[in-house]
């Protein structure tokens, strides 16, 4: 027999527990903190492209970005779209579904990290072939690439711990809220890539016009 939680369309709404209290406050907190890194990290990122370019030390070679990066962007989509499927299947009582769209998650985070890897490898290669005067601006790519990527293998932590407590039957439409949390921190890293992918496509942009 379905449980009513599973026939009823409509939006659940239930009062937080202290324990999801405590969990969602932690994990605005890690969020908050995160994004202040990320985003001042981009904002020295462009200013050091600028300060590059307006005292004449252009690179040797243009900055080119790997394909590998806009497959990138559509794994971390993909990662959103079934973390936020397998938090409506909770609330629903959908405990099949809800392994599924995990362990789904968890493949497309695998995903993410193999072609990633291949991406700044792609970079540290053309550093080394483009040669000195064209590795400044690679180098810090690939450094903000390899933070990004370490954020992400954090979050399929967080990924294989809902997915096993999902195997254990331990989220039902009252307890849930870890794939929330779970949920939300990928949102954020989304919005983090993204920000760093067009600001990487415009420093490309500025040394491809100047060299």
């Amino acid at each position: 027999m379905k449980s009513l939680a599973e026939n009823d369309p409509r939006p659940i709404s239930i009062p937080l527990m202290a324990d999801d209290r405590r969990l969602r406050q932690g994990a605005w907190l890690l969020i908050g903190s995160l994004g202040i890194f990320f985003f001042s990290s981009m904002l020295l990122y462009v200013i050091y492209i600028y300060m590059r370019l307006q005292n004449g030390d252009y690179e040797q070679a243009p900055l080119r970005l790997p394909l590998g990066f806009l497959l990138s962007t559509v794994l971390l989509v993909g990662i959103s779209l079934t973390l936020h499927a397998s938090a409506n299947a909770a609330a629903k009582d959908q405990s099949k579904r809800l392994v599924q769209l995990l362990a789904a998650s968890i493949a497309l985070a695998v995903a993410f990290l193999l072609v990633q890897s291949e991406g700044m490898w792609w970079l540290v290669t053309s550093s080394r072939r483009f040669g000195l005067g064209g590795s400044h601006s690679y180098a810090f790519t690939f450094f903000l690439a390899f933070v990004h990527a370490l954020h992400v293998l954090g979050g399929m932590v967080s990924l294989v711990w809902i997915f096993v407590n999902a195997l254990r039957g331990k989220y039902d439409h009252e307890r849930y809220y870890a794939i929330r949390c779970c949920g939300l921190y990928w949102h954020f890293l989304d919005l983090v890539w993204l920000v760093m992918l067009v600001s990487f496509m415009v420093a490309a942009w500025l040394i491809q016009s100047r060299v």
